[in-house]
């Protein structure tokens, strides 16, 4: 990998480390609370509960970064169903601004090799929406 800078070659990223840490949090949050389910729970309301976006950029990239986290947790309990069921779905998509709601159903209708019904989907337009 291509690193700039005077400090470019003392940066490093290990996944396999950054991997081993993010099991060592799944742990703890299941020791703390006894059950998944709780712990799934929280993460999808902290994305469902949350007040509805405007159309700032920072708006939508703290809603980017908390739904990717969710992700990542769900889908390492293997409990995606939880994040892709329509009440979940259709609970962030309202908490859209209307500009972004309208730019989806248009992209769903046009693109028909994509599964829309997927969070990971809506993610991936948030992501492509913001830059």
């Amino acid at each position: 990998m291509y690193r700039k800078g005077p400090y470019g070659d003392k940066i490093s990223f290990d996944c396999n480390s950054a991997v081993s840490r993010h099991e060592k949090v799944l742990e703890m949050l299941h020791y703390r609370f006894g059950q998944k389910y709780i712990v799934v729970k929280a993460h999808i309301d902290s994305i469902t509960d949350c007040p509805s976006l405007n159309l700032e950029k920072n708006s939508v990239d703290k809603f980017v970064t908390d739904s990717t986290n969710c992700q990542t947790v769900i889908d390492a309990w293997n409990v995606a169903s939880e994040l892709n069921s329509p009440q979940t779905l259709e609970s962030v998509f309202e908490r859209l601004p209307s500009l972004l709601q309208r730019k989806f159903v248009e992209r769903v209708l046009l693109d028909d090799d994509e599964d829309f019904s997927k969070f990971n989907q809506l993610v991936k337009f948030l992501k492509e929406s913001a830059m």
